[in-house]
């Protein structure tokens, strides 16, 4: 009788235990996100708003919403333009270190949420809508089918913003007159990462392309990007992502690039979307940023190496 006692007692203090170690775990991992902000290091303020726009695709017209993160400066003319895709199942909020940081440093940043496969899209008239609208599941067999929808779908929407952003003028006074469009930069994260690559080999106005952990299966000859890169991938599983990329074709080896490895990184560590809760985040650690006290070391690093190459990218032209 006293065995069972003392057993039940063992396993109701191990419980407590556990539970108790796994708060104050969590406790302190949090600590360390909140105690550390990722604050914008450029001398310009940043501000922001959301527009939306109409095109006709494929017999149906569809709105697209999209996050403008701008420098607080009266003349827009010398700010080159950056156009982001977020990744599946995100949205270009869940990037807010890596666009604003861009943003206080001279750039306007354009991020198209894909109606679709964004996590949340607000749409017009302020309704938010959650999950995904389209019934395609990341496998194997219909991941190709995925990668070539999204990029359809996000080059037609590119094109529609391009023109429209090229037709406004001066004179209309709108936000877009006088940018920057012969400095674009196409930046992109995850499956973005694949659709700002691809459409990189096609618009030649697109003069950088910056693939951030980007899927790369079915790459080919034909989808390199002509314009200069950077293939910047996480450590932590990022290494097969690029590997698989490299030995598609050795031709990339001999165009204008850069392949950069955050070691200390995982695929989710350039997204900050992991911000929204503090015990998932904690359970996620170990897959988010790994060996290091300082929970944002990692994204700092992404942040730096795309900062450093977009400047140092505009500054040659």
């Amino acid at each position: 009788m006293y065995a069972h006692i003392i057993a039940k007692g063992i396993a109701v203090g191990l419980f407590c235990i556990g539970v108790c170690g796994a708060l104050f775990a969590c406790a302190i991992y949090s600590s360390v996100f909140d105690n550390v902000e990722i604050k914008p290091t450029g001398s310009f303020g940043v501000a922001s708003l959301t527009m939306f726009e109409h095109c006709l695709y494929k017999g149906k017209t569809i709105e697209y919403p999209y996050d403008v993160f701008f420098p607080i400066k009266k003349d827009f003319t010398t700010c080159p333009l950056v156009l982001f895709a977020h990744g599946y199942l995100s949205q270009s909020t869940d990037y807010l270190f890596l666009l604003k940081e861009l943003a206080s440093h001279g750039y306007v940043v354009v991020a198209i949420n894909m109606p679709g496969l964004a996590r949340v899209v607000k749409l017009a008239d302020g309704t938010k809508v959650h999950g995904i609208f389209q019934s395609i599941d990341i496998t194997k067999e219909n991941r190709e089918q995925l990668i070539k929808q999204v990029i359809d779908q996000y080059s037609f929407m590119i094109d529609d913003f391009m023109s429209k952003c090229s037709g406004w003028s001066a004179m209309q006074q709108h936000f877009f007159a006088g940018i920057d469009t012969l400095h674009v930069i196409a930046l992109g994260h995850s499956l973005g990462g694949v659709t700002m690559l691809k459409n990189a080999s096609t618009k030649k106005w697109i003069k950088k392309v910056i693939s951030l952990d980007g899927w790369y299966e079915n790459i080919n000859k034909s989808a390199l990007p002509s314009c200069t890169w950077l293939f910047l991938a996480a450590g932590v599983g990022g290494k097969s992502y690029l590997a698989r990329m490299i030995s598609v074709d050795t031709a990339l080896a001999k165009s204008v690039g850069e392949k950069i490895i955050i070691e200390k990184a995982g695929h989710g560590a350039f997204s900050d979307a992991i911000l929204w809760n503090k015990v998932r985040r904690w359970f996620m650690a170990r897959y988010i940023l790994v060996g290091s006290i300082d929970a944002h070391e990692g994204v700092r690093e992404i942040r730096r190496i795309v900062l450093d190459w977009c400047s140092r990218l505009h500054n040659n032209d």
